[in-house]
């Protein structure tokens, strides 16, 4: 398959709007129940470990599925699997509202449900790899950062609104209208995907044994510098959802908050992600490289995690407030930096694939991170922000000796294969 160079590539700026909001209205569905999903739980008298197990299944079934999905949506097109994703969390997320208000004399049976509603999500679940895929479709190189930030962008409204609007709704309205407002959402996102996305990949004939064979996956595996920026990703994103899978347990226990007050938690830090992806880090990625703001962003998240750490000791609003703004600060600098490097140095015509493996190595990082957090929020309720600093700072020197930060973003173009 034949596809135009970077310079000769189109860039749509209507399918960007669209995909823009597609992910927004998909992430605001999602972002209603994540801050609640504890809530979820504990009312089946479920344990810290299988609060944070709940993150941790969702994300072994998109580990299975999203480099699949990344692989179809390079031979069928990205359109599909969106719609597929979509419709797919629609299911999910009515389960979960209905077992949220079922009334049920077996609550272990009632946990299992909503476990299976977070399992039907989760192997639908490969729209983000696939969006991101769009994205490397109609940007060039120089502006993918940009575009990848773009994507960040409606991570952080989602992310911001949602959980508000979530919490909103569970204090007005009971547990399941969160659920159900996301199934609705996500139905919306999946009508706008089939109506008025603009297809960009042509279809390609590739038999069904072909094209889901492992060796298809080969050309990313032996970019070692791919490889290496991936296990990074691994480590961070272990890191981060340590953090997100206990946060709303860490706000209840350490400062009483109820579910509207995490969701207006999550809308602060989703706000900062919304400014500095949105419209910031495009601009420091051409001025530094992508390399650089990894390493600051990864440096700039642990920092964040030690002082909200120290909350914990010393419970001022003011200490959880900073700690949050630089969490978020240096995830938004993080998040976009690497996608647009994997981007960068992967093959033109396997993007949806590079992605979607690029998203799985991230969702195996959500699968391990909560099951740590889970334990070590048992024995101290500040160990998920520590054990999570110490690895970032590990994954920061890992970036640092892939190559010089001034060079990371720009000599992976001309020797992708060096390390």
């Amino acid at each position: 398959m034949t596809r135009a160079l970077d310079h000769e590539r189109p860039t749509p700026a209507s399918g960007l709007g669209i995909i823009f909001l597609i992910v927004v209205i998909d992430l605001l569905g999602f972002g209603l129940i994540i801050p609640l999903l504890p809530f979820y739980a504990t009312r089946f008298n479920a344990s810290a470990l299988m609060v944070t197990l709940l993150f941790s299944i969702f994300s072994i079934c998109q580990f299975v599925a999203a480099p699949i999905l990344g692989l179809v949506s390079d031979r069928w097109g990205r359109k599909p699997v969106l719609v597929f994703s979509q419709l797919g969390s629609v299911a999910g997320y009515i389960l979960l509202g209905w077992a949220s208000i079922h009334h049920w004399d077996n609550l272990t049976l009632g946990l299992l449900v909503i476990y299976l509603s977070r399992v039907i999500d989760g192997l639908s679940g490969g729209n983000i790899s696939t969006a991101q895929a769009y994205i490397a479709d109609v940007t060039t190189a120089r502006d993918r950062a940009k575009g990848m930030g773009m994507l960040g962008a409606a991570f952080g409204i989602g992310f911001s609104l949602g959980p508000a609007m979530g919490g909103l709704m569970t204090r007005w309205q009971g547990p399941a209208a969160p659920a159900f407002a996301a199934a609705v959402m996500s139905l919306l996102a999946a009508v706008l995907t089939a109506v008025r996305l603009r297809e960009v990949r042509p279809e390609a004939e590739v038999e069904l044994v072909a094209w889901l064979h492992p060796r298809q996956f080969l050309p990313v595996l032996r970019n070692s510098l791919l490889v290496q920026i991936n296990l990074v990703w691994f480590i961070a994103m272990t890191a981060f959802v340590m953090m997100d899978s206990a946060v709303a347990l860490f706000l209840k226990d350490i400062f009483n908050f109820h579910e509207a007050q995490v969701g207006f938690y999550f809308l602060f830090v989703g706000a900062i992600i919304v400014v500095v992806q949105g419209g910031l880090v495009g601009r420091f990625s051409r001025l530094i490289g992508e390399g650089p703001l990894c390493v600051i962003g990864l440096f700039c998240v642990a920092t964040g995690a030690l002082v909200t750490a120290g909350s914990a000791w010393l419970p001022l609003l003011t200490i959880l407030v900073v700690g949050g703004a630089i969490h978020a600060l240096g995830r938004s600098l993080f998040q976009p930096s690497i996608s647009a490097m994997v981007s960068r140095n992967s093959p033109e015509d396997l993007q949806g694939t590079s992605l979607g493996l690029y998203q799985g190595v991230g969702t195996l990082g959500r699968v391990v991170g909560p099951v740590i957090a889970g334990l070590v929020y048992a024995s101290h309720r500040t160990l998920p922000w520590i054990v999570g600093a110490l690895l970032l700072v590990i994954a920061a020197i890992w970036m640092l000796r892939l190559r010089p930060p001034a060079d990371i973003s720009v000599g992976l173009n001309d020797h992708p294969d060096e390390v």
